[in-house]
């Protein structure tokens, strides 16, 4: 939303007391955003933002200078990167580059592109379907001693995955390393980090609907030498959780964990020491309860966590249904810029996924039976919602309820019966309120 912020805490050890710290940043700062990604350059003491997604997906690329706390938005030379969210983004500190890897617009990337930071150029060093299927909400670290990015698992809407792939970053080609067995359940929205000294990537939570729980609690290793997993288990460990803030904290060799969304949003922060293979809650006060924000980690500060201020709201039900409405947001006697926004009977906007009469989420991997029931969430409804369709495949689908879900503000749920005729595979899925119809790109799969 424009005039909000995208806001910078770190975290520091100060005579044994571990304190939050709100960055300040001079000037423009970037648009509000959700999962854009952050990684941080040692030489030049820079964190870099790439994409994310805001009223579309974007590919704009912004440097935080912490010593001037400053932002400043790149103006790179070279074939940019296409508008994505959901990627991941590392940095090469041997060739002092950036390394982004895959992510989500209107489909899904597996492409790998580098950003020279000195020269302030994009050059695409891998092709789509080269290596790893397209994918977002995955993980991938950056490993210096064989110059390798290790990635693995995440997400399409054919599935969740638990493959591993390393990229070579000499011949940029990639290669499957993934065990044959004793792999971390199929997931997504999760994180890695990497401790440098034992060469372990550790693998933490993230969500796994229609192969397992969502969220996950559970923190596994990745031995870079043997490529073999090994999960962590016993003693005290954080709530389970997905869309987390993570990072390696060098100085001290420990992971650190912040926040996310499990039975709710969290505040809480978690210290792993891979040395006794315990965890440890830091007895801090810091940022509120949030998700879908990103850690970084930089040895002169500490840990980074990035976040919007992202707000929803629904607009008032007593506003005409046609004109515009202006929005202005006030915070402690500050407010915003105002944003004028058109005022319309419906929009509908269909949740990207239905779900299945069994509880799970509709995929390729877990399709729904033709004449079985799918329930889909939508929101745009309008106060007075009227002469509501649903279609499937181009044919109506029986409605069996709509209206707003119940304990939910502005959420249309709609139960449908599928047609029986339909054939087996992917079929488009549209929302028809009056005139006006859901965006494109719903898929219902069917087996």
């Amino acid at each position: 939303m424009p005039g909000m912020k995208y806001l910078l805490f770190t975290l520091t050890l100060a005579a044994q007391d571990w304190r939050y710290e709100q960055l300040p940043a001079a000037g423009q700062a970037p648009p509000a955003r959700i999962d854009g990604t952050i990684s941080y350059d040692r030489d030049s003491a820079n964190l870099f933002l790439f994409g994310g997604q805001a009223n579309d997906t974007l590919n704009d690329l912004w440097a935080y200078s912490l010593p001037n706390q400053t932002w400043t938005k790149l103006q790179p030379t070279g074939t940019l990167p296409p508008s994505r969210l959901g990627h991941t983004l590392l940095t090469d500190n041997k060739r002092r580059r950036l390394i982004l890897f895959g992510g989500q617009a209107s489909g899904f990337f597996s492409d790998v592109w580098a950003y020279d930071i000195a020269a302030n150029n994009w050059s695409r060093l891998g092709i789509n379907g080269a290596g790893p299927s397209n994918r977002y909400g995955h993980s991938a670290v950056l490993d210096e001693e064989t110059n390798r990015m290790i990635i693995s698992h995440g997400f399409t809407d054919s599935g969740r995955f638990d493959d591993t792939w390393a990229f070579d970053l000499n011949s940029n080609q990639w290669s499957n390393i993934s065990p044959s067995s004793n792999r971390p359940l199929r997931r997504c929205l999760h994180h890695a980090v990497l401790d440098p000294q034992s060469r372990q990537m550790y693998l933490y939570g993230g969500c796994a609907s229609g192969f397992g729980p969502c969220p996950l609690g559970d923190l596994w290793a990745f031995d870079l030498r043997t490529n073999r997993w090994t999960e962590i288990t016993g003693g005290v460990q954080p709530a389970a959780r997905q869309h987390y803030g993570i990072s390696f904290d060098t100085r001290r060799m420990q992971l650190i964990l912040f926040g996310g969304s499990g039975r709710g949003n969290l505040s809480d922060t978690w210290a792993f020491n891979p040395q006794s293979r315990t965890w440890n809650q830091l007895n801090t006060s810091g940022p509120s309860a949030r998700n879908r924000h990103q850690g970084a980690y930089a040895a002169e500060r500490g840990a980074i966590f990035a976040q919007n201020n992202q707000i929803n709201l629904q607009v008032p039900t007593d506003l005409p249904a046609t004109g515009e409405a202006t929005i202005k947001v006030t915070r402690e006697g500050e407010s915003s810029n105002e944003l004028k926004l058109p005022i319309v009977a419906a929009h509908p906007g269909l949740f990207p996924f239905g779900v299945n009469e069994d509880k799970t989420l509709n995929s390729a991997t877990s399709p729904a039976t033709a004449g079985s029931i799918i329930v889909f969430y939508a929101t745009g409804q309008g106060t007075n919602p009227t002469q509501i369709r649903l279609e499937i495949g181009g044919q109506p689908a029986e409605l069996l309820f709509a209206a707003t879900s119940p304990g939910a503000a502005g959420l249309l749920q709609i139960n449908a019966r599928i047609p029986t005729n339909l054939p087996t595979g992917p079929a488009t899925v549209k929302l028809r309120i009056g005139e006006a119809e859901s965006q494109p790109g719903v898929r219902l799969f069917v087996r």
